[in-house]
């Protein structure tokens, strides 16, 4: 093959990957082949004879030779095979927001509406909750987050009860980071929930037990929810 890779690479990585060897010859070398043509002009055959010349006249054990065999070729193809992966994943991962945009907006439009809700919380939440009606209310003992008494001694706290549904708690904590970052009351009050000599994960508690109540309104009554959370 005429060693001009700006045009032939693709047909050389095609040959490789199929286990073929392909010797790349210089255009110079062809020079003197094309002169001892018969036919006169140029074209696809007439360049293709001149380099099979040109190789067999160098020797083809004197060129550059490429060739994937065994465990190289096993190599190259399953990296190949690990880009189109990628690239089919990238696919997905573009077009799956814009869908689930549609559906989202469609079902829950006062969730994505509500700052620190994008519409990938909004579809956790709406998938994981499987239907707000099932929770009697927002503090049953179905809550999707329930504060747990581990007290000892003088140290009176509460944790995050890990036997419920983590996906829910991993969306509502996602909300929680997102309002504190972004929505200047929530700030103020992790602070001065610090101030008052509270760890982060114990400020960061008590406006996700806000963030329940209120996102069990939104879902079941959005038309009556103010447009910041009150925390107390």
């Amino acid at each position: 093959m005429e060693d001009c890779r700006h045009v032939s690479g693709s047909a050389e990585r095609f040959l490789l990957d199929h286990g073929e060897t392909v010797v790349r010859v210089a255009p110079h070398l062809m020079a003197e082949a094309r002169t001892n043509v018969r036919e006169r002009g140029k074209s696809d055959p007439i360049d293709a004879l001149a380099v099979a010349r040109a190789a067999q006249r160098e020797g083809i054990e004197n060129l550059p030779t490429a060739r994937l065999a065994g465990v190289e070729l096993e190599i190259r193809v399953l990296h190949l095979h690990h880009k189109r992966l990628i690239k089919q994943r990238t696919a997905l991962t573009n077009d799956l927001p814009h869908q689930l945009q549609e559906l989202v907006t469609q079902t829950a439009p006062h969730l994505i509406a509500q700052k620190g809700i994008g519409v990938i919380v909004a579809a956790q939440l709406i998938g994981e909750i499987a239907g707000i009606d099932r929770f009697a209310m927002h503090n049953s003992r179905g809550s999707v987050l329930r504060a747990v008494p581990v007290s000892s001694g003088r140290t009176d706290r509460h944790r995050l009860d890990r036997g419920g549904n983590r996906q829910l708690n991993n969306a509502i904590h996602t909300i929680a980071l997102s309002r504190a970052r972004y929505d200047p009351q929530t700030a103020i009050y992790i602070a001065r929930q610090r101030q008052a000599g509270k760890t982060q994960r114990e400020a960061m508690r008590s406006p996700k037990r806000h963030l329940v109540r209120w996102i069990y309104r939104l879902l079941t009554n959005p038309n009556s929810i103010p447009d910041t959370i009150c925390l107390t």
